[in-house]
């Protein structure tokens, strides 16, 4: 079994103005926060921000590719802290709390924007084992 606090590989990733279009499309978010920076900031926003779904969406990218697809999860939650905007580096870093005895992982991820100390978005989830009906493509 592994240690009880194990701490994943960094990611960085940065968004660019069109994967917020791309989001938009694909979820009917299309909030002028997301794109104008005018009402972006007359919402009281430093400017244009990225979706928070996105962000839970990288979490769940995130958390797929450090376990390799062999857990799923259960349930997780989230808070958000800050924003992340356009052409700013985030950095993901997971942590594996512990295992459970029935096979579950605890896990804690953050995405922080690179330079900074405080998260934008701190996440924790419970993963269970994957079946193989999980990872059928069909």
């Amino acid at each position: 079994m592994p240690p009880e606090v194990q701490s994943w590989p960094s990611h960085v990733l940065t968004y660019r103005a069109s994967d917020l279009i791309r989001y938009a499309a694909a979820s009917g978010d299309f909030n002028p926060i997301h794109y104008d920076s005018e009402s972006a900031r007359s919402a009281g926003l430093p400017g244009i921000v990225v979706h928070g779904m996105l962000n839970m969406a990288v979490v769940g990218r995130y958390l797929d590719m450090m376990t390799q697809g062999r857990y799923r999860p259960r349930e997780w939650k989230a808070r958000f802290k800050g924003f992340v905007q356009p052409d700013q580096a985030v950095r993901l870093d997971g942590k594996m709390k512990r295992h459970d005895p029935d096979g579950a992982l605890v896990v804690a991820v953050t995405i922080t924007i690179v330079g900074e100390v405080k998260p934008a978005l701190v996440a924790e989830a419970v993963l269970i084992p994957s079946t193989p009906r999980d990872r059928d493509d069909g």
